[in-house]
């Protein structure tokens, strides 16, 4: 990637500015350190995709639309942000930052992917993770760690930065990143099932233990069983019929009764009323209680006006009553006969050995089948765990043997590391960079400009090597370095160590300078030069550059 172009409109103070730059080193020169350098430099990466942790004072970036013209692969493509919004010329809508992200990793070529700090699972890197290795920031890369807390968002990450660098370096491959990733999901998988295997087990336990004192299913006649079931059915349907029968015959002898009690009323009412001659009074129906006089009744009964007849009959009526109440009697006799004898037989029953065997073997039974569900469960959990286990040594396998293979090309880099850890202290007098090793990027020691002499020649160290083994090219930046009091030795070889490992015509460089400290760079070294002077911005541009960000 080359940067061409940058522009920067401010839409609210109606400001613009625009710089065009070259392919190869570029400076940015102001007389002092107040004149832009930084706000420029950090617009600039801020627009690439770089969420810059802070601007300097008074630069109202969020109120500005920047703009930046990219060359990739010999592709021309523009460049706009406005805060967290995206647009580029060969998309037609806009793009929030994980939009854009992915259209820059895909334009440069990268599938970069970076473990999530809480969830550990592999994720596609955002633009300021692709990013980093080539930004040095004035104000948050002087001080802490190399390449750290110079953006906010990296704080998503684990392993930062050092993955980064192993991304960039092709140390650490993207089929390794999903195999280790492949291997955190498959572990937490085996971890849950190790618990439910635990839970089931502890389940398993209680549940034997509550209803040890039943005998096992294995241990009863399933066909003595079945007999038994059976006598018990017959008995039941035995006890029924019985109790049906009582029922229908005591329910017609006492109907009978019932009607035969009435024929007995009537006659005896006619009796009276033809001894007394009183035609006039009336009997009661005894089932639809209608009042009937002496003649229907007689007719009902078949009789004529005769008093020896009519008394006759009564007295056979009578007869029948006494018969059929001896009869409902007896009947109500064998009602409580019958009650007791099944009452009799129900204790029996309760009482036999052979139904509390039917009972133990349902209770068995049903024990056996709860314990079944609960070891069929045991054991297909068990099966998962065995399963997903020969599944993490297959996957550690193909990660060692990964490992391998990219062990040569980083035992390489390593040796170049440690000689540019020596060669470095021959050009920085008085340096002591030993302390870390390569991709170690704990804090830096020491103080003043001790402390900036560390952390230029440990960045150096590693711009040279992106040079040459970076899988993927942006323009290297670095803001000034110089962040406390320096002697004039000492700011010589710092900028002779700038001139011999930062520019480089085959990568577009970008450095920050004030207009005092040129004499310090090889004057043989071709240099496109940024002069800054006042404010970065200017009302005169505006209506020029404007058309540039017309979005129609």
């Amino acid at each position: 990637m080359k940067i061409k172009t940058f522009s920067i409109i401010d839409f609210k103070n109606l400001e613009a500015a625009n710089f065009s730059f070259g392919k190869g080193n570029n400076l940015i020169i102001s007389d002092d350190n107040t004149q832009g350098k930084s706000s420029l430099l950090k617009s600039m990466y801020y627009t690439l995709g770089f969420d810059v942790r802070q601007f300097p004072s008074g630069w109202n970036y969020k109120d500005m639309y920047f703009q930046l013209e990219v060359e990739i692969d010999e592709n021309q493509y523009t460049i706009t942000r406005q805060q967290d919004i995206y647009r580029v010329n060969d998309v037609e809508e806009s793009m929030n930052v994980k939009e854009y992200s992915l259209w820059l990793r895909e334009k440069l070529n990268i599938d970069m992917r970076l473990l999530n700090t809480r969830t550990r699972e592999l994720f596609k890197a955002y633009s300021s993770a692709v990013i980093l290795p080539f930004y040095i920031d004035q104000d948050d890369s002087w001080d802490g760690g190399l390449y750290r807390n110079v953006s906010d968002t990296m704080n998503q990450y684990a392993n930062i930065p050092s993955d980064i660098f192993k991304s960039v370096f092709s140390l650490s491959s993207l089929k390794l990143l999903e195999l280790q990733n492949k291997k955190t999901i498959v572990t937490k998988e085996k971890k849950t099932v190790v618990l439910t295997i635990e839970g089931l087990t502890n389940a398993f336990k209680d549940y034997e233990k509550e209803h040890e004192d039943l005998p096992e299913v294995s241990k009863f006649d399933k066909e003595k069983l079945e007999k038994d079931i059976q006598r018990y059915l017959e008995i039941q349907n035995e006890f029924n019929d019985r109790v049906v029968k009582h029922k229908v015959k005591l329910l017609t002898k006492s109907s009978e009764l019932d009607k035969h009690k009435q024929d007995l009323k009537e006659l005896e009412q006619i009796l009276r009323m033809t001894r007394g001659r009183k035609r006039d009074i009336q009997s009661e129906c005894n089932y639809c209680h209608s009042k009937l006089t002496t003649e229907q009744s007689l007719t009902r009964l078949d009789l004529s006006d005769n008093e020896i007849s009519i008394s006759l009959l009564k007295d056979e009526y009578k007869k029948i009553v006494d018969k059929l109440t001896i009869e409902i009697i007896e009947i109500e006799n064998e009602k409580d006969v019958l009650d007791n004898e099944i009452e009799n037989i129900r204790v029996n029953l309760n009482k036999s050995r052979e139904l509390l065997t039917v009972e133990d073997y349902v209770n068995a039974s049903a024990k056996m089948k709860a314990s079944d569900e609960l070891r069929k469960l045991l054991e297909k959990q068990i099966l998962i765990k065995n399963k997903l286990e020969v599944e993490i040594s297959e996957l550690t396998k193909e990660i060692n043997r990964i490992r391998a293979a990219t062990k040569e090309l980083e035992e390489k880099i390593q040796k170049e590391y440690d000689t540019l850890i020596v060669e470095m202290k021959k050009t920085i007098s008085n340096l002591d960079i030993e302390e870390l090793k390569f991709l170690e990027f704990k804090s830096i020691p020491g103080s003043g400009i001790d402390k900036n002499k560390k952390f230029l020649g440990h960045y150096l160290v590693y711009i040279s090597l992106l040079k040459k083994y970076s899988n993927y090219k942006i323009p290297f930046c670095m803001d000034s370095f110089i962040k406390n009091e320096i002697s004039d030795s000492s700011e010589v070889k710092m900028f002779e160590a700038i001139d011999k490992y930062f520019f480089d015509e085959e990568n577009q460089t970008f450095f920050s300078i004030i207009s005092k400290n040129l004499k310090n760079l090889n004057q043989e070294t071709s240099y496109h030069k940024t002069n800054l002077s006042g404010n970065l911005l200017s009302k005169e541009k505006y209506g020029e550059i404007k058309t540039k960000f017309d979005f129609e």
